[in-house]
């Protein structure tokens, strides 16, 4: 269940610092402090879902802390399509653009909180601020970067696939659950646990 909240003191000040992770168009600090006053905070606990497949998503979110994953159904398996690490956007383009259910579901992998904005507020920040426009299109463009970033690095066999992950996201590999590591390469975790076996 989502929660309200406030900011506490130290989250204040990553907060820039998350809105602006990677972009290519960094905001001024004006307006980075104008996008935290029309967001909130919304807190998940491990499991919980933040967006469910079915359901109209419209917010942008940030990950202020924490790591989600997105995944969907394949059959009677889960298929993990990716995770959103701190300062990763959110959101769920059907529903924001369009009004469309989310194809996909996104959950907390252990506790998580995220900064949230509504699309009408931001929407409007946008129209009258060509600098936050530029930020908004920068952020999308990183995470088409990452789709394009995953694929280059996921590939060969399950095993090289492991060792890409360990080598290059090691945040993941220590974070997130062996299961869902699994469901992103597309094995089962027995075979994840024989992998990890020869690797020691």
């Amino acid at each position: 269940m989502k929660r309200f909240l406030n900011p506490a003191d130290d989250e204040l000040k990553v907060l820039p610092l998350r809105v602006c992770d990677g972009s290519p168009y960094p905001l001024s600090r004006a307006n980075i402090d104008k996008l935290i006053s029309l967001s909130h905070i919304e807190e998940y606990s491990n499991g919980e879902l933040i967006m469910k497949a079915g359901e109209i998503f419209t917010c942008l979110a940030i990950v202020i802390s924490g790591i989600t994953r997105v995944w969907h159904n394949e059959g009677n398996r889960e298929k993990t399509l990716y995770f959103g690490l701190e300062g990763t956007v959110c959101m769920s383009m059907h529903g924001y653009m369009y009004d469309f259910p989310a194809t996909e579901n996104r959950e907390a992998c252990g506790p998580v909180r995220m900064l949230v904005i509504n699309r009408d507020d931001l929407n409007r920040f946008m129209a009258a601020n060509a600098e936050v426009y530029k930020w908004f299109l920068g952020r999308l463009m990183i995470q088409l970067y990452c789709f394009e970033n995953k694929n280059k690095i996921l590939r060969g066999s399950a095993e090289e696939q492991y060792r890409a992950i360990v080598e290059h996201r090691l945040d993941i590999a220590n974070k997130v659950p062996l299961k869902h590591i699994a469901s992103y390469i597309g094995i089962t975790p027995l075979h994840l646990s024989r992998i990890r076996g020869r690797k020691k």
